[in-house]
């Protein structure tokens, strides 16, 4: 019959539609052959944006139906309304509709019958777009039927892809943001980097590798150097280069686009490779440079630079909230140190003990003991909590806590009230601050850690589990420490001893399961040991060799931390210099997010050595120095440059690491510690020793 076209009015495009034609699609409906003789005359030679048309025919409905369910990338049909039926070709319209699900296709109706079904009704009843008598459709008007459909067909297809490139896109947004949200306020900012890097392969879903870098954190005093950008994430080939100067980068390419959107402060997208510029709410610059395989659309550019800067303002927040904990981790070393009255020298004291009593915690987790104790909260806190745990000494009389000899009973009973103080001090302090775990944890352990297992102890007499947990770890690390140190009414044990003691004490003393975990971290800690301490390192003074033990026990914990192994070597003052196993190197995840070591928690306690480490540093060369003008050494201002230098190095490493560059950070400054070792204390430090002996000598 002769036909009738229609266009169809839009909708949504179904998810099966592909083109890989060069030329525009059309199909012709209609049950006569002199109809599609003609439309092909006449259309002959017809394009439109240098694509040819090409037609298609179909003999009556299902034919059509049949041709459209195959060839899915059709942009018009030219339909006839009535062919098999009278209304055949409107049943067809709805069947391409609804059954087939195809809303972008241009349907263009005619009829040889105009008057059959009114023209208004059919435009409104069914999804066409235009309804044609064949005796009005001329060459040219079906020309400029046909253009019109097919632009119209052009724009839909264009919009569809845009608007399903959105949702893909938008998807892959919302996921990668909500891969971050778990994160935030958790871990560490070269963690949330990594985090953030490795979402743009959500976002863009392109094997997505490259880096984040920012400008390293320099310590207070010291110039800001504008080229030190540091990269504090990195995946796939580019992660060996995390905590490298972006400046020493093996990728050249990388180094160059880095440092050139830093100057232009604005992204760029070159090749297979883009960059993203950002400066988070509080003025911290960072710029992503990745690889993507190929060249980025603008839509994917926008993408990435929306999701980086949402992603960023998180940044803001890690740094903010590791500021916050580590101050208030500084000023509970600064009560302590207070409580104590002791200028400075407790501060190590009281981060040894809470370096031991986090791993104590972390072992009896990994063990599966008090799994309902030992939540994330408790295990992450209890450490910083254990520094005040003699914050009550401060009602203790100084005479008493600095007497050498033994205490008479009025004195003893003056000492172990300082636990039911303290415990009085943070009470009140728990109740002024509510929702503080650091100081609801505090109270417990300053009131009940010289409580023991079998309830002899003080103030209160608890027995068993009714001790708080916290104060059962702390027993531990507090006996341990006390043994192991030097104390004005005694010499330092040696650790052997130290062990047997708490070993011996399970079951009466302590907790027999927090000494299992005790004797867990020291055999993990022997394993590692890198350096022994001999008696051909002591420089003869007692007190610089306490110090100088000490400083050989964080060696070997930095070695643990780094991941070396190694037998132990002892270091020989005779041979002009100490020998011992290298360090090794830190190794960093593919994803640039993990840390040292293998164990997730060993970042912790890297910053529990930093932490002690700077306090040695502050205490030990302070003192050091004293002694040496003291006995008007004449090599004292050598020994100041040389200490100035080694802090100097420490407070970079440590302001790189709470900067959040951590990888890497555990090896390297073993590595600093024992070339230290072997330069300043075996050979410096020995010449002050000779130098003593000396003025010894002259004086017999």
């Amino acid at each position: 019959m002769t036909g009738d076209f229609l266009i169809d009015d839009g909708g949504e495009a179904p998810h099966s539609f592909r083109s890989s034609s060069p030329s525009w699609r059309v199909l012709v409906v209609d049950d006569e052959p002199d109809v599609h003789a003609i439309t092909r005359m006449v259309l002959s030679g017809v394009t439109y944006k240098g694509r040819a048309v090409e037609l298609l025919s179909a003999y009556s409905s299902a034919e059509a139906l049949s041709v459209l369910e195959q060839e899915t990338d059709i942009a018009v049909v030219l339909l006839d309304v009535v062919m098999e039926t009278s209304d055949a070709g409107l049943r067809c319209v709805e069947a391409i509709r609804d059954r087939l699900g195809n809303r972008l296709v241009r349907i263009v109706l005619r009829t040889g019958q105009p008057g059959q079904v009114p023209e208004r009704e059919i435009i409104l009843r069914y999804d066409v777009s235009d309804y044609k008598a064949k005796s009005e459709l001329s060459a040219s008007r079906l020309h400029v039927c046909l253009i019109s459909a097919i632009r119209w067909f052009d724009d839909l297809v264009a919009a569809e892809q845009n608007r399903q490139l959105l949702k893909h896109y938008t998807t892959g947004l919302e996921a990668a943001l909500a891969r971050l949200a778990p994160v935030l306020g958790k871990t560490y900012a070269h963690a949330y980097a990594g985090a953030m890097l490795e979402g743009l392969v959500h976002v863009l879903r392109l094997p997505v590798v490259g880096l984040v870098c920012t400008h390293a954190e320099v310590p207070v005093g010291q110039r800001q150097t504008a080229g030190e950008m540091r990269v504090l994430a990195a995946n796939g080939r580019f992660a060996g280069e995390i905590n490298r100067p972006v400046r020493d980068c093996a990728h050249k390419v990388a180094t160059l686009a880095i440092n050139a959107t830093l100057g232009g402060r604005r992204g760029q997208a070159i090749d297979d490779w883009f960059t993203v510029y950002l400066r988070t709410p509080a003025g911290r610059e960072l710029v992503v440079f990745a690889e993507a395989g190929r060249g980025l659309t603008q839509i994917e550019m926008t993408l990435a630079e929306v999701y980086c800067g949402t992603a960023t303002a998180g940044l803001d927040s890690v740094y903010g909230q590791e500021r916050m904990r580590r101050a208030g981790k500084a000023m509970v070393v600064a009560l302590a140190d207070l409580a104590e009255r002791s200028e400075g020298r407790v501060g190590r004291k009281v981060l040894r003990i809470g370096r031991l009593t986090d791993e104590i915690a972390r072992a009896l987790s990994r063990a599966g003991h008090y799994r309902e104790e030992l939540q994330p909260l408790m295990r992450n806190q209890v450490g910083v909590a254990s520094i005040l745990h003699d914050v009550g000494k401060v009602t203790v009389p100084e005479h008493i806590l600095a007497k050498p000899g033994r205490l008479d009973a009025a004195e003893w009973e003056a000492v172990k009230h300082h636990s039911r103080a303290g415990g009085s001090i943070l009470d009140r302090a728990r109740r002024a601050v509510r929702g503080s775990a650091q100081i609801d944890l505090g109270a417990e352990i300053a009131r009940h850690h010289h409580e023991r297992f079998d309830g002899s102890g003080y103030p209160d007499g608890l027995a068993g589990t009714k001790i708080p947990l916290a104060a059962r770890i702390v027993a531990v690390a507090d006996v341990f420490d006390a043994l192991t140190s030097e104390r004005p009414y005694k010499q330092a044990w040696p650790e052997e001893e130290a062990i047997a003691v708490i070993r011996d004490g399970a079951g009466s003393a302590f907790d027999p399961l927090v000494v299992e975990a005790f004797l867990a971290v020291m055999a993990d800690r022997s394993q590692v040991r890198v350096l022994e301490w001999t008696p051909a390192m002591s420089v003869g003074d007692p007190v610089m060799d306490a110090d100088h033990r000490g400083l050989v026990r964080l060696i070997n914990q930095l070695a643990g931390v780094a991941g070396s192994g190694g037998g132990a070597a002892s270091a020989d003052a005779g041979g002009g210099g100490g020998t011992g196993t290298g360090a090794g190197s830190g190794t960093g995840t593919g994803t640039g997010t993990g840390v040292e070591g293998g164990r997730g928690d060993e970042s912790d306690v890297l910053e529990e050595v930093l932490d002690e480490l700077l306090t040695y540093a502050l205490d030990h060369f302070s003192r050091e120095e004293e002694y040496l003008a003291r006995a008007g050494y004449p090599g004292l201002e050598d020994h100041r440059s040389r200490h100035e230098e080694l802090t100097r190095r420490v407070l970079d490493i440590h302001a790189r690491f709470t900067a959040g560059f951590r990888i890497g950070v555990g090896a390297e400054l073993a590595a600093v510690l024992t070339d230290w070792l072997r330069t300043h204390i075996l050979e410096e430090d020995m010449a002050y020793s000779r130098f003593l002996e000396e003025r010894r000598g002259e004086r017999r």
